[in-house]
């Protein structure tokens, strides 16, 4: 199976990466290496796969064909280089190549938390985290979660019911979504976890300052995602 995580920065992209390739029965998750790209969709069994990272190409060698791998890319970090715009034409491209055996989770966040700490982690003003996410929410959200082979996860089921959240991630994706399977997966990401939660404090992180984002053409963003404004 060759699974592509998908979601906008500051959402939870990191960390269900992680996850995956903390599985026993996954080769690897690629970081934002637009893989496709680097190989012009050219991908084949023991082919020598070649990605970009930063400004140096990297390589690695599997069997594409029979091993479970992946790749997580984020909405907000195009590549405009042979044809491929857009997260959605990413995700296009990697059915393109994979299907049936390809699969997409895409994961959410309450938009005022993801706007909240994306101005804290870039640097840069709130209106101008706004900007940036307002240019790729609602739409491509939608149109990632219309595909058939489209899973949506929320950031807050993830790290507050974890266990239970990843059991509906592997199982979706054909991995062994046993007690022993998540188990061992979560230790691996963090030894002392308890409960099978991640970090339930986390959720919301920043409610006590929404009041700098209200008013400003998120709250029917997150409506539509179903979430409390």
């Amino acid at each position: 199976m060759k699974v592509l995580i998908v979601g906008h920065s500051r959402s939870g992209t990191t960390l269900l990466r992680k996850l995956f390739r903390s599985h026993r029965h996954v080769k690897h998750v690629l970081h934002e290496t637009m893989l496709l790209v680097a190989n012009r969709g050219k991908v084949g069994s023991q082919y020598l796969m070649y990605a970009w990272y930063g400004k140096e190409p990297i390589s690695f060698r599997f069997d594409s064909d029979m091993e479970t791998w992946g790749e997580k890319i984020l909405y907000d970090y195009p590549c405009l280089d042979h044809g491929v715009v857009d997260a959605l034409d990413y995700c296009l491209f990697w059915n393109e190549t994979f299907l049936p055996d390809a699969k997409i989770v895409q994961i959410i966040r309450h938009p005022f938390d993801v706007v909240l700490s994306s101005a804290r982690k870039k640097k840069i003003s709130v209106d101008r985290a706004i900007e940036i996410y307002k240019h790729w929410l609602p739409w491509i959200w939608e149109a990632i979660d219309n595909l058939p082979n489209s899973k949506l996860l929320k950031f807050e089921d993830l790290i507050s019911a974890t266990d239970i959240a990843l059991e509906g991630v592997y199982d979706y994706c054909s991995l062994d979504c046993s007690r022993s399977a998540r188990k061992e997966a979560l230790s691996r990401v963090r030894p002392d976890i308890q409960n099978g939660r991640l970090d339930p404090d986390a959720v919301f992180r920043h409610a006590n300052e929404w009041w700098k984002v209200r008013d400003k053409g998120l709250e029917e963003i997150a409506d539509k995602m179903e979430y409390e404004v």
